[in-house]
């Protein structure tokens, strides 16, 4: 039950979490190629991401399955974002302030109209772990199926 509840309540604060962590990318030095998109682009690219978590949980996001999974998707974000000149490093750091913010967010939530037990809040925190573990994952597969970033990844780029 804590899962679902979990879900209902990301589905319940989705707005807030993704207007947070879109001001805390635009902010970071560790995000600068995020800074130039227009603020509705950069909230809706964040929004994406945390409604994956309650709207389509897949524990197969590590394969590159079918066109409608998740792994496949995040590989394509990952091509699209190769060629867009964003580092794969600013990639890997957006998806874990956003991760951290979820986890912040709704575990405070769930603790405190829930009282959930440290365990169910540790497997908690590990499933979501695991399902942003394996986003990066893929998306960093797509950087490598791009010829250009491929080159890049083995020789010096400018």
């Amino acid at each position: 039950m804590t899962l679902c509840n979990f879900m209902e309540t990301l589905r319940m604060n989705e707005n807030s979490v993704a207007r947070d962590v879109a001001g805390h990318i635009r902010r970071a030095p560790e995000t600068t190629h995020y800074r130039d998109l227009p603020d509705q682009e950069l909230f809706t690219r964040v929004h994406r991401v945390v409604s994956h978590l309650y709207t389509r949980p897949d524990p197969r996001l590590y394969e590159d399955g079918p066109k409608n999974s998740l792994g496949a998707w995040y590989s394509r974000l990952g091509q699209e974002r190769s060629r867009q000149g964003v580092p794969l490093g600013e990639v890997v750091v957006a998806l874990s302030f956003i991760r951290k913010k979820i986890m912040r967010c709704v575990g405070e939530r769930m603790l405190l109209d829930e009282g959930i037990s440290d365990g169910q809040a540790a497997r908690l925190y590990w499933s979501v772990s695991l399902f942003f573990d394996a986003v990066a994952g893929a998306v960093a597969e797509g950087y490598l199926k791009e010829p250009v970033r491929e080159t890049c990844l083995t020789e010096a780029c400018e």
